[in-house]
């Protein structure tokens, strides 16, 4: 028996690098949309979408169209299953973005599910618990409930879900999610396989072990250093569980940060990233933001994209030297001190 798992494509109506003339962005993710499609189909495998596949609970339907179509090949196939489970970004736990693609697994196809609930899937060898997100308190049930009532028998225990886990890493951009669980909540499955966090990483609790598949795609700069973007296959036999990575060979996101002090581009920092996407992060003083000299540097940059050294270059900057205002007595309201800073302002400007 094999399952394909794939989890947090973050699928967007608008992608940040696309442009107008190329969505090359939202291409990248379907086609490593196709190819975990083109696996299930060569494995003869089930196919678990482990939540996140879009970025909001309400895509247009154009985009859910791209979505499906994508999956056509597994429709009305009684021997690939799919399970496509809710995330925190394409849920609310009220809504769903595929509520209005209800007719679309009710009468045209007899092989997609929808996972909005913890719901049990029986098979020879294995008894799949899947888990979509939830708040923690439900989470919590949920699991509790399932491990009291798990019977002894030769299957394996496997959770594939959506939800964090005390332990792991998140990426540089995440905001971690209140359904979180301890690995010692989870004694009792053999495998635990989740979604949500981007950056794959694994470790062990009792007997089993919990696997973060991460993200197949770059979804943040700071994401360079993590380890190769994949998606997996489990395989379930009587003897043992097998897990394979499956590389997608996607664009790499990376992010430079360009000193005050610094003189000239470091080529050597430029060729490890060459042919990425990257955002140019300049540093300093206001007046150095201000200068001539991050001008040059971005036009260095601008000319590296056009050359095609570059994928795509966004610049961002990062002010060192920028004070708050001094606190005032509470009294103040925010229209008054609004007032007393404009006041200030124009005072220094009438004295320079």
């Amino acid at each position: 028996m094999k399952i394909v798992i794939i989890s947090d494509l973050h699928l967007r109506a608008k992608e940040p690098l696309d442009s107008v003339h190329r969505e090359w962005r939202l291409e990248e993710k379907l086609g490593v949309l196709k190819l975990a499609v083109k696996e299930t189909l060569d494995q003869g495998a089930m196919l678990i979408i482990a939540g996140d596949i879009f970025d909001s609970r309400e895509p247009p339907e154009w985009l859910k169209l791209k979505f499906w179509e994508v999956l056509a090949p597994l429709f009305q196939s009684v021997h690939h299953s799919i399970y496509i489970l809710l995330g925190n970004h394409d849920s609310n736990l009220e809504h769903h973005a595929f509520e209005s693609s209800q007719f679309l697994t009710d009468s045209l196809t007899q092989n997609i599910f929808v996972i909005s609930q913890p719901e049990i899937i029986m098979t020879k060898l294995a008894e799949l618990f899947l888990v979509p997100y939830l708040t923690q308190d439900r989470l919590k049930q949920a699991i509790e409930e399932y491990l009291s009532t798990i019977k002894t028998d030769s299957r394996r225990r496997i959770l594939v879900g959506h939800f964090d886990l005390d332990g792991a890493v998140m990426g540089p951009a995440q905001i971690p999610i209140k359904a979180k669980l301890h690995p010692t909540d989870l004694m009792g499955f053999d495998a635990v396989i989740l979604g949500h966090i981007h950056k794959a990483q694994s470790g062990n609790f009792s007997n089993g072990v919990w696997i973060f598949i991460g993200s197949p795609v770059y979804q943040d700069f700071g994401e360079l250093q993590d380890p190769e973007k994949s998606f997996v296959v489990l395989e379930v036999s009587e003897d043992d569980l097998t897990l394979t990575t499956i590389p997608t060979d996607v664009t790499p996101l990376a992010e430079l940060e360009i000193q005050e002090t610094d003189e000239d581009l470091d080529e050597e920092m430029l060729e490890q990233v060459n042919h990425c996407a990257i955002k140019v992060v300049f540093s300093g003083s206001e007046s150095f933001l201000k200068s001539t000299k991050v001008v040059e540097f971005r036009q260095e940059f601008q000319a590296m994209e056009a050359g095609g050294k570059f994928l795509k270059v966004l610049f961002d900057t990062k002010c060192t030297d920028r004070q708050l205002p001094e606190a005032t007595e509470s009294s103040s309201t925010i229209e008054e001190e609004m007032i007393r800073l404009c006041k200030e302002r124009d005072s220094e400007q009438y004295m320079n």
